[in-house]
């Protein structure tokens, strides 16, 4: 018999201790395994810390103890989840933060592997089953199964699922003629990327890897002005550091950073790169996560979890944005990436860089005593000036805007001068919802979260009042509480009252707000920005890759357009094209030579011959008169969705025009047509549009036999 040490699944500080337990059954069991068993008739999940074999019985066990010795029900795993640098990690956190120890480690693990009940329900490795041929003689066999054989000999593998003649595989499979192997599958691909060689560093940045490299302290803060190319020196430090056999943690603060790290790491590593955050499934942080156990990686990318990869011999570990707030975890146990990464680092002998253009105060101060080393990049890569800073007093009432309390004048005419100029502006605000706090005009009374008592948001998009620190949430109600009156004030202002006051103020601009209310589910980052933007490596209708299209409603196409002008135009066709339009409207090919394919959102990207000047702003009243021959209704008085509508039509139009019309060109183009369509549905359903299922069909076709007048055969 064996007893045995565990935490329990429950990880409340007054259970914070080990409990006995005893095993008698034939499974391996370990330090490091998970068990089921019964804790106060609860079927619990427990984290196995000791197992020490005994001779005595049970009940002399009991006596010498003083309590009673429960069996556990079984063991959950074949090998034990953590190695011992990330015990001594968990012992190290739980300590340091007078955390429980067995929510370290449910920190740790992924979710189908935490010490949790509901990890036993959790995703597990997946599999594809291959068909490979074993024996290739066709005798005694009908002509059915010979078809079948020779075709998989033709194939070093086929997976199962292709096969339709079931019946018959299960004969060659019975004859021993085929066998089935099974191949763990991938549920998270990694995109694919051009391997990008080593760029050549400016002098200051190799100055800093020098120094990094060279000196032998174990942190280093780097302070490098914005543009000062703090990436590449991650990417030239990192690359010295696996030429030594050793492995790379690189951290950024929030997962939509992360991606875009991502591919800066993959283009000059390929597949030696994992990534781990929380915006993975529970299947793909599992196939991740095991890749990095098994040591198939030597980099891994991700948000503030990553700091628990399980890596083995790390070498570096890199902050970027080390004064972001989001590396301190907010919820049970509460630690900060940058101090496990200390931690981590002096069990592995490793170095720790902490990057950003504005450090931390507390990081500051240390490298000004000299705790960290300080290496310094002053200047830009491309040695422009930084952008200017103007700081406005709002408190002084000369600059607050008549129409908007919200913007400053200078602000207002900036914006407007930059949409002007077809450029774009970003309009920054850490604070989300739409209004900070509702209180009644009546009575004073403001409503407050009942859990922590500070001011509930207002959100105008689900009508809903939200604390932002505990995710309380209850109903606008529409009198107040304490009188009943129904004047209730909304004071203050968030990203959705923003966003609002920018259509008001400027009606004419596209806009696209993205924050942690738009971003909640899965991929909506990526999904916001798809739909509005077509982001570069999209491939165009005839096959060709294009840097970046973008179309806008309100580009405008300009008179002349001048060979030094960065306003240059792309065209998606069998080559990239570009074109001029004369005094007279006469537009001319450009000489191929000089077609530039880098120019970037702001340029205009459709211009066609024999298309007048009046096309932009005629094609989506158009559309709006194709839909509402389709769905037999009208909608005046819904100008701006109908238009968003009507964008997502028209660009599908021109995405899917080859040389000999409108159309699908191939099989990718007609997919693309319909999605882009269908986005459009999406909005059309908010407007009550009746859709059906082949509305879409319909859509494509009018506007296909509509807009082939536009194109020159």
């Amino acid at each position: 018999m064996k007893l045995i040490e565990l935490l329990i699944e429950h990880a409340t500080l007054s259970l914070n201790r080990p409990f006995t337990y005893s095993y008698s059954g034939k499974k391996k069991i370990e330090s490091g395994f998970r068990v089921l068993l019964d804790f106060h008739n609860q079927e619990l999940v427990g984290y196995v810390l000791s197992v020490k074999e005994v001779s005595k019985s049970r009940k002399e066990l009991e006596d010498e103890m003083g309590f009673v010795i429960s069996e556990i029900i079984d063991v959950i795993d074949e090998s034990p989840l953590l190695n011992d640098d990330l015990l001594s990690l968990a012992d190290e956190v739980s300590e340091y933060y007078l955390a429980s120890k067995i929510s370290v480690l449910q920190t740790m693990l992924p979710p189908s592997l935490t010490p949790r009940r509901s990890s036993l329900k959790a995703p597990k490795i997946a599999y594809d089953q291959y068909i490979v041929v074993n024996d290739k003689s066709e005798d005694n066999l009908t002509h059915k199964q010979i078809e079948l054989l020779r075709l998989l000999s033709s194939e070093e593998k086929v997976l199962k699922r292709e096969i339709k003649s079931v019946s018959i595989l299960n004969k060659l499979i019975e004859l021993n003629k085929v066998k089935i192997v099974k191949e763990e599958k991938r549920r998270f691909e990694i995109p694919e990327y051009e391997k990008e060689t080593k760029k050549q560093l400016t002098s200051d940045q190799q100055k800093v890897v020098d120094e990094f490299l060279f000196t032998n302290d174990q942190t280093y803060l780097l302070e490098g002005v914005t543009g000062s190319g703090k990436s590449e020196v991650y990417l030239s430090i990192s690359e010295e550091i696996l030429k030594q056999g050793k492995s790379v943690l690189m951290l950024v603060p929030e997962i939509s950073l992360t991606p875009m790290m991502m591919e800066y790491f993959i283009r000059r590593f390929n597949g030696n790169v994992a990534i781990l955050h929380s915006e993975l499934t529970p299947a793909e942080k599992y196939d991740e996560y095991r890749k990095i156990a098994k040591g198939e990686c030597q980099v891994v990318v991700g948000a503030r979890s990553a700091i628990f990869a399980p890596l083995q011999n790390i070498g570096l570990i890199v902050l970027d944005e080390e004064h972001v707030e989001s590396y301190k975890q907010d919820v049970a146990p509460f630690y900060h990436a940058r101090d496990v990464a200390l931690m981590r680092a002096r069990m592995h002998d490793a170095k720790v860089l902490l990057g950003s253009a504005t450090p931390s105060l507390d990081s500051r101060a240390r490298a000004q005593k000299g705790i960290y080393h300080l290496l310094r990049l002053e200047k830009r890569v491309n040695n422009k000036a930084l952008p200017e800073t103007t700081i406005i007093n709002m408190l002084n009432y000369a600059n607050i805007d008549r129409d908007s309390y919200i913007f400053s004048k200078q602000l207002r005419e900036e914006i407007k001068d930059r949409l002007a100029k077809n450029e774009q502006c970003i309009l920054l605000l850490n604070r989300r919802g739409f209004s900070t706090n509702v209180s009644c005009r009546k009575c004073g009374h403001v409503f407050k979260c009942p859990n922590c008592g500070i001011a509930l948001t207002y959100h105008k998009t689900d009508g809903l009042l939200k604390c932002h620190h505990c995710d309380y949430v209850e109903l606008l109600p529409e009198t107040c509480s304490e009188c009943g009156s129904p004047y209730l004030m909304k004071t203050g202002f968030g990203c959705e009252r923003v966003e609002e006051e920018v259509h008001r103020l400027f009606p004419e601009a596209r806009t696209l707000r993205l924050d942690s209310d738009s971003a909640k589910v899965r991929t909506r980052i990526a999904k916001t920005v798809e739909d509005n933007f077509w982001i570069a490596g999209e491939t165009g209708p005839c096959g060709s890759d294009t840097e970046m299209f973008y179309w806008r409603s309100n580009d405008e196409i300009p008179e002349v357009f001048d060979p030094e002008d960065e306003r240059w135009v792309e065209i998606w066709n069998d080559v990239f094209m570009q074109y001029h339009k004369d005094e007279n409207g006469k537009i001319t090919e450009l000489p191929k030579k000089n077609v530039d394919t880098g120019m970037g959102l702001e340029r205009v990207t459709a211009v066609l011959e024999g298309v007048t000047d009046n096309y932009a702003s005629s094609v989506w009243r158009d559309i709006i008169a194709v839909i509402e021959r389709v769905s037999n209704k009208t909608y005046e008085g819904n100008e701006k969705s109908m238009r968003i509508i009507a964008d997502h039509l028209r660009t599908a139009v021109f995405i899917s025009a080859d040389n000999s019309g409108i159309k699908p060109s191939n099989v990718g183009q007609g997919y693309i047509l319909r999605r882009l369509i269908r986005r459009a549905i999406r909005h059309a359903k908010k407007l009550n549009i009746d859709v059906n299922s082949d509305w879409d069909l319909k859509i494509a076709n009018l506007i296909i036999d509509m807009y082939s007048k536009y194109y020159v055969e």
